[in-house]
């Protein structure tokens, strides 16, 4: 029952992940050969001042936004649902997980 769930989860967000881990770990525009730099782009990623200042407002718009945006869409399915409200308290805090998946791959 949990290796139909393990497979999803590997094959799209684990890989993905990967993935981009092993690139963002070499120089490569696409058309020539991939060379590996090592940890050089997050040496030059954490000296720019533009990334930094981007990280401060994608926080910020994160910490405004996502809070209120969830609790809205909740509210909507409770109001939705005929169950009493405990067993959708419970299904809430098994799916919770799934939901708050997207946002912090965002992040990532």
């Amino acid at each position: 029952m949990l290796a139909p769930s393990a497979v999803g989860v590997g094959l799209f967000l684990v890989a993905p992940i990967a993935v981009v881990v092993a690139v963002s770990l070499t120089d490569w525009n696409l058309i020539t050969r991939p060379s590996f730099t090592g940890l050089e782009n997050y040496a030059s990623l954490l000296a720019d001042s533009g990334f930094l200042s981007s990280l401060v407002v994608t926080a910020l718009s994160l910490a405004h936004g996502h809070p209120a945006t969830v609790a809205v869409g909740f509210l909507i399915a409770l109001g939705l649902q005929p169950e009493p409200a405990r067993v959708l308290a419970h299904e809430a805090a098994l799916r919770a997980p799934w939901v708050c998946a997207r946002p912090s791959l965002g992040i990532v």
